[in-house]
């Protein structure tokens, strides 16, 4: 998407009007009725300000006729100009967007594989609450649990045991007897 410009137009009467917008404008054509100064339009070259000028001014002659005891002789337009825009437009930055924060997804301590699902231990049951909900949705397919879902599993949680460090199953600065925490994925 292109950058939104902010144009200010001196009207005759001292007063300003702005406009915000990612188009690119070169006049803008000004009309006096009897509640002021307004702006009827914008042109983005000098050619386009002349019809809407011209434009304008066939209207104006066409509202001319109307009596000035008609209800619609406050809206007639005294007098028409047309404006050169101001040439240093200010562009204003784009509202930086939030990114969405990616909560960190726990990495286990010690995997395992079944024949039909994995398991995953952690140091706290926190993690393994968080790795559960990242990973929710699953179910494995292993016989008398046909269908299972996966998930945070309390049945699998284990103790470190000296055998889980001799067989380099887990990190050796996990001290034996130390409670891991399960979720099946």
């Amino acid at each position: 998407m292109s950058k939104k410009h902010k144009y200010v137009v001196r009207l005759p009467d001292g007063n300003q009007a702005t406009r915000t917008s990612p188009r690119t404008y070169t006049h803008a054509i000004a009309v006096k009725d009897a509640r002021g100064w307004g702006i009827l339009g914008y042109a983005g070259n000098l050619d386009l300000a002349n019809k809407a000028f011209n434009r304008a001014g066939k209207i104006m002659a066409k509202h001319r006729l109307i009596p000035a005891d008609s209800s619609d002789y406050k809206h007639r337009w005294t007098e028409i100009r047309m404006i050169a825009v101001d040439a240093h437009a200010v562009t204003e930055p784009k509202p930086a967007k939030a990114e969405p924060v990616k909560p960190e997804i726990p990495k286990p301590v010690m995997r395992d594989e079944r024949i039909s699902f994995g398991i995953k231990w952690f140091l706290t049951e926190e993690d393994a609450q968080a790795y559960a909900k990242a990973h929710s949705g699953a179910t494995y397919n292993g016989g008398w649990f046909h269908g299972m879902s996966c998930g945070r599993d309390k049945s699998w949680d284990m103790e470190v045991k000296l055998c889980h460090h001799e067989r380099n199953e887990i990190d050796r600065s996990i001290p034996v007897g130390s409670k891991l925490y399960a979720v099946t994925d």
